[in-house]
């Protein structure tokens, strides 16, 4: 019994440090999605746009990633967040965005005037592919 005990041990060993392991996921790395609002659309490519509030700038951070419709892979990723400043925060706060057709969208942002004593809405028009 001793001896069977030892030679599975032998037999055993090697299979289990040096066997495949397989495990879910994407052939890409993923930042993490917790608390984010993420859509995925398609055009000529597939894009993947997420918005996340970022507590540390008051803001949120939008990104849009740009994938190969073939292998799913990264082509591109571009920041469509309003760009802080070297010192201090961005005056402008992101409010909402909202799709147009294929790859436009519309965003929507405050900015508040110090001179009025009013926060100012502004639209923009944003190319996902650009």
């Amino acid at each position: 019994m001793k001896n069977i005990i030892v030679v599975l041990t032998f037999i055993l060993t090697p299979i289990i440090l040096f066997g495949q392991t397989f495990t879910w996921g994407f052939p890409f790395t993923t930042d993490s999605e917790e608390g984010a609002w993420v859509t995925h659309m398609e055009a000529d490519a597939i894009y993947r746009i997420k918005s996340k509030y970022d507590l540390g700038i008051f803001n949120y951070r939008i990104s849009s990633d740009k994938f190969d419709s073939k292998n799913l892979e990264i082509q591109k990723t571009s920041n469509l967040g309003i760009v802080e400043p070297a010192m201090g925060r961005a005056s402008q706060k992101h409010l909402s965005m909202y799709p147009k057709n294929g790859t436009s969208f519309l965003f929507f942002s405050t900015e508040n005037n110090t001179d009025k004593k009013v926060q100012e809405l502004f639209w923009q028009d944003v190319n996902i592919d650009t």
